[in-house]
């Protein structure tokens, strides 16, 4: 979380001086892409076995992962820090969610009751 927070805020800062909210988050999201790349030819990590259907499933996930990084710079460039962290507490709902429904992949009740905390959280943050 301290990592998130500190994210958030140098973003915030990085956007004062830097309006380009869609250069911002695009240029983050393809960063790693050079380290990983280097990582892979110095062996450092090994080139994950991937298969056509792999990519397939994994699309849509990679899509909105991406649709929520540029959602999330943008908040960051119109709203206070403290507001987008409200939202961005309500991710572990949206992926047990958008795992449910994409991947057909329903996690046990468990996982699902250990949400209300964060309803709960984001309830109180909000009022």
């Amino acid at each position: 979380y301290f990592f998130t927070v500190q994210y958030n805020i140098e973003n915030k800062r990085l956007l004062a001086v830097f309006p380009l909210t869609w250069a911002v988050a695009w240029i983050q999201l393809f960063a790693g892409c050079p380290i990983v790349v280097l990582m892979w030819a110095l062996g450092l990590v090994r080139f994950p076995g991937i298969t056509g259907a792999d990519i397939w499933t994994l699309a849509p996930v990679a899509a909105l992962f991406a649709v929520a990084q540029v959602c999330t710079v943008a908040s960051l460039s119109s709203m206070a820090v403290s507001f987008t962290h409200v939202v961005k507490a309500l991710e572990p709902a949206a992926t047990a969610f958008a795992t449910a429904v994409i991947l057909k992949e329903v996690f046990h009740p468990a996982v699902y009751l250990s949400l209300i905390p964060i309803f709960a959280g984001v309830a109180m943050a909000s009022a």
